[in-house]
């Protein structure tokens, strides 16, 4: 029988989930190709006590079935029917610290790639999730600026996308020389008539998609030790794309692998890139050099345009994921014919 709920039950969903993996038989779990479901199921193999396997094709005799339908989530588990409205799949399993990058990893990526505000049940786990390390602040919307130079933070910014600015060191730098300051500035370097300055100049660049206010670029930030969760969402996306679900997978099963993750990312990223968008008649054909079709979409939606695939195209070739492409397989980039 399925329920409905308008709020589900989370602890009864999550003790199926916990319960789930302490059977020990063989189980299989389907999703859809995305960080959030991928995560979830991941999280279930590693504390399986029996053999797990995941699939991304439907089968009746799955154990866990994750469904992202277009008006909400469903979850299947222990023959049990749930829908979650807009509410990760992430946000399901049980928090540990152990666990808590994959799972804000998961709850972030599903809201930032569908343009939505967080889930009380979302907004529950990361408020809990602060007596495990993290922290929360109001502050702009750049990728990592605890971390890194604000230079580095305004080119990598893919969400708010920044043009002329993102993915364009030199004038990331000009713009930070403008504030008075060198290469080595921080953000929380700056006075409060330079942040006012910045706001101006972010949104002004902004203006040229969008019609944009403060409340567009100040959000709440999630951190956890030296990871920013809006430069996880970048990350496990471009990753996906690229390499497949193998590395969303090791970083459940090693946390610390997120670490060479990012180090991945932001080692092309810094290399400098721009989207150059063309519509075709069922997809978006992009150059860029951040081969990444769901980092191109990201940017795609933050302009309003309709909701299609992604290819990435270099030279006569072009190029997708299985986000995009079920039919493709889930090792990474693979080279698409036949779409315009």
């Amino acid at each position: 029988m399925e329920n409905f709920l308008s709020e589900p039950d989370y602890n009864e969903i999550r003790n199926n989930i916990i319960a789930l993996t302490q059977k020990e038989e063989v189980l299989i779990c389907t999703n859809s190709f995305d960080v959030d479901s991928l995560t979830l199921s991941s999280l279930v193999m590693k504390y399986s006590s029996g053999y797990t396997f995941i699939s991304f094709s439907s089968s009746e005799q799955c154990d866990l079935v994750l469904r992202n339908e277009t008006a909400g989530r469903w979850i299947e588990v222990q023959s049990k029917k749930y829908f979650v409205g807009k509410t990760s799949f992430s946000s399901f399993f049980s928090l540990s610290v152990n666990d808590l990058l994959s799972i804000l990893t998961g709850v972030m990526t599903s809201a930032v790639q569908e343009r939505r505000q967080l889930s009380e049940i979302e907004k529950n786990l990361i408020m809990n999730s602060q007596s495990l390390g993290v922290t929360i602040e109001n502050n702009l919307k750049i990728p990592n600026y605890k971390q890194l130079p604000l230079s580095i933070s305004l080119m990598l910014s893919l969400d708010p996308y920044l043009p002329d600015i993102s993915g364009n060191r030199v004038n990331a730098i000009k713009l930070v020389k403008e504030l008075g300051g060198d290469e080595a500035l921080k953000l929380e370097d700056l006075n409060e008539t330079q942040l006012n300055t910045l706001m101006f100049r972010i949104l002004g660049s902004m203006s040229k998609y969008t019609q944009a206010t403060r409340d567009d670029v100040i959000a709440s930030r999630i951190f956890y030790m030296e990871y920013d969760l809006l430069e996880m969402v970048f990350v496990s996306l471009y990753e996906l794309d690229v390499h497949g679900a193998g590395k969303i997978i090791e970083m459940v099963f090693n946390p610390s692998f997120a670490e060479v993750m990012v180090d991945e990312f932001r080692s092309n990223a810094i290399k400098g890139f721009s989207f150059n968008v063309k519509e075709g008649k069922s997809i978006y054909k992009v150059e860029t050099s951040l081969m990444s079709p769901q980092l191109a979409h990201l940017v795609i939606l933050q302009q309003k345009m309709k909701n299609k695939p992604v290819v990435v195209v270099q030279g006569d070739k072009k190029f997708s994921s299985k986000f995009f492409f079920p039919e493709l397989d889930g090792k990474g980039l693979a080279q698409v014919d036949g779409v315009d």
